[in-house]
């Protein structure tokens, strides 16, 4: 994998990229970035496939609880409101 270090001059931060033929280092400077260094050849060790099938499921696990909770707290929001519709159609007959 290549990779570059270039400096977002908007933000002034710093952040690696990995420079590809679908990215070039072009890519980047034509878009506001200025290049640090120049590009080095790095290869990764890979951990051992069940440990990112491991952390990855636990994430999802993670997602879906905190979205079943976002969408039970909009469907409580939703039957509060239709509550207080009858309430006031209620009063209103009265």
């Amino acid at each position: 994998m290549k990779l570059v270090l270039l400096k977002n001059v908007k933000y002034g931060t710093e952040t690696m990229y990995e420079v590809t033929n679908d990215f070039p280092i072009k890519w980047y400077t034509e878009d506001g970035y200025i290049q640090l260094s120049e590009v080095v050849e790095v290869e990764f060790p890979m951990l051992p496939p069940e440990a990112a099938v491991t952390a990855e499921v636990a994430i999802l696990d993670k997602q879906v609880t905190k979205v079943r909770a976002d969408a039970e707290a909009s469907i409580t929001a939703l039957e509060g409101r239709k509550q207080k519709i009858l309430a006031i159609r209620y009063e209103v007959a009265k």
